[in-house]
């Protein structure tokens, strides 16, 4: 298991602190709600986030790799953040290898 310490600490300072996710087979999913529970906040999809235009000091990014890309509408959200009004990204993303799909 990871070491959350450090996100441990970031939950503890007072910072508006967001995750936001994209997940087509439910591992990011798994792995957005770990942190979110850590960090005593909510994951959202980015399908469902409505991301207001209060200020973040700390927005979480999760994601996918699917055959080596992030998903369009992931990187879509991406690129369309603005930078007055999060701060802070830290991103982090899950994948599998093709040959080894359906092994435990």
């Amino acid at each position: 298991m990871a070491n959350y310490g450090l996100i441990k600490l970031a939950a503890e300072i007072t910072m508006n602190i967001k995750l936001v996710y994209q997940s087509l087979t439910g591992n990011t999913k798994k792995l957005a709600e770990a942190i979110a529970l850590t960090l005593n906040i909510q994951a959202k999809s980015i399908e469902e986030n409505t991301f207001s235009s209060n200020p973040t000091d700390l927005l979480f990014i999760g994601g996918g790799v699917y055959f080596g890309k992030i998903n369009k509408k992931l990187l879509s959200f991406i690129n369309n953040l603005n930078s007055e009004i999060v701060k802070h990204a830290v991103v982090f993303a899950t994948c599998g290898e093709p040959t080894r799909i359906g092994y435990a």
